[in-house]
Formats: structure tokens, sequence, C-alpha cells
């Protein structure tokens, strides 16, 4: 089913009010396939980790659990998601575990 062209931007980019409930709709809508992928990477615990448009950041939180001495960086270019990301992994950035940049 196609998606109305509105929320099909805010999923490309979310903003405001709509795109924190998208992300949080995105974190559940995409939570099995990046914990599969995330047992796909077999990651070690110092290995460093990028992920390109990491929106809610929950799977950048999961990362950071597996590499307690390594480093997960990411890239959004959503300043709202950034936002999330950041208040999620506000822990392990503070630890100098993750570096998010929008």
């Amino acid at each position: 089913m196609r998606r109305p062209e509105f929320i099909a931007r805010q999923s490309q980019r979310p903003t405001g009010l709509m795109g924190r409930l998208i992300g949080r709709i995105m974190a559940a809508e995409t939570a099995r396939a990046n914990e599969h992928a995330l047992r796909l990477l077999c990651l070690a615990p110092t290995d460093h980790v990028l992920e390109l448009g990491f929106g809610h950041g929950r799977t950048i939180h999961l990362a950071a659990d597996k590499v307690p001495l390594g480093l997960v960086a990411g890239v959004d270019p959503s300043e709202e998601m950034v936002r999330m990301a950041s208040r999620r992994n506000r822990h392990h950035i503070a630890a100098g575990r993750v570096a998010l940049v929008l």
C-alpha cells in the first residue's frame, strides 16, 4: 500500500511532533530487521560501526551495547531524529562510545 505524500516526506526527513511519532513507528517497524542485521555483523567488543540514516537511534543503542570498547557513529539528515537518537543514547554519548552527526 502506498503511503500518502505527507507521510512519505516525513519518513525521509522527520520533523516536529509528526516526526517524533513517525520515529517511534519506524523503531517498531524496523526492529526485527535491524536486530537481524546486527547479528549478521558479528560485532566484536572493539569494533567501530557507522550507521547512515540512524533515525530513531534504537539500533545505534543496541550496537553500542555490543561494542563496549569500540565506537558507534552515525549521520542522519533529520534534526528531529538526531535529537531523538541523542536522548535515547545519552549515556553512550556521555561515555564517548557514540557520536551522532546531522
